[in-house]
């Protein structure tokens, strides 16, 4: 995530890159931006963020729910079918052989289906946790920290993006005290 983001000080140019409004040129910086302004571009990016995190966050729970159930089932019948095919294929070859042979392949699409289940999750959850790592990277380097909540014992049912949140901006170059410029709910 680069400073420009969360700055409102910048003018959108070509190819999707920033030109600074203060300087008219391409922003430069090596750790810092002098130019940077932050106040509503940074509020939106804020929450923004926190909002997708806690979105896979919560998708987390239903998405390793599911695995399990799939995962479990698919095991199940591969092992139900597998003991009960050993036993039945001692005696003769019957309906009963074909029967469990299909068991055991639904068994298998189970367990490859609730392997292959989790892997859009986790490309999900690691953007997630690297849009949020980098936001709160690029605001230590200002003094900024925040802290937002969102409400979401009003109804679990609603989306996130309509659950109200309160968010308080901090910027200090003491990390003892607090100067708070910016709150919101």
């Amino acid at each position: 995530m680069k400073h420009c983001l969360i700055c409102d000080n910048k003018i959108e140019g070509v190819n999707n890159q920033f030109i600074c409004a203060k300087t008219n040129k391409l922003p430069y910086y090596d750790v810092t931006c002098e130019s940077i302004v932050l106040n509503q571009n940074l509020r939106e990016k804020i929450v923004v963020v926190n909002r997708r995190f806690i979105e896979v966050k919560d998708e987390e729970k239903g998405n390793r729910r599911t695995f399990m159930i799939l995962f479990v089932l698919g095991l199940l019948a591969l092992i139900l079918s597998l003991i009960y095919f050993d036993i039945i294929s001692e005696y003769e070859y019957s309906e009963m052989l074909m029967f469990f042979r299909m068991i055991q392949v639904f068994g298998f699409i189970l367990v490859t289906v609730s392997l292959t289940f989790l892997s859009p999750f986790k490309r999900k959850m690691d953007k997630a946790k690297q849009d949020k790592e980098g936001l709160d990277n690029i605001l230590s380097y200002y003094g900024i920290s925040y802290n937002i909540t969102f409400d979401k014992q009003l109804n679990k049912n609603i989306s996130i993006k309509k659950i109200p949140f309160k968010l308080a901006i901090n910027k200090s170059n003491d990390p003892n005290s607090s100067n708070n410029i910016f709150v919101n709910s």
